[in-house]
């Protein structure tokens, strides 16, 4: 029985990450194929994204309805260039 976690810095955390992420990504994919889960999606014939990841970061883009969750507009703002 492991009496000791994963501590930063070990050299075996970098795969783990990719591991993890590689799953989350897999899934995130196959949400697209679930119906109902209502997608980000550009106009103009642009593919349809369901998250976007760099490095360590992830971000998940979906309607908001679909997650429950309401958008701010106190916090919130729009810039066009």
């Amino acid at each position: 029985k492991s009496s000791r976690g994963l501590c930063q810095g070990d050299p075996i955390s970098p795969a783990l990450f990719i591991v993890g992420a590689e799953v989350l990504s897999g899934s995130l994919n196959a949400l697209l194929e679930v119906w109902g889960f209502a997608h980000f999606k550009v106009f103009g014939g642009c593919p349809i994204i369901s998250h976007l990841t760099y490095a360590d970061y992830v971000t998940i883009f979906n309607s908001t309805p679909w997650s429950g969750q309401q958008v701010n507009f106190h916090k919130s703002c729009f810039l066009v260039h």
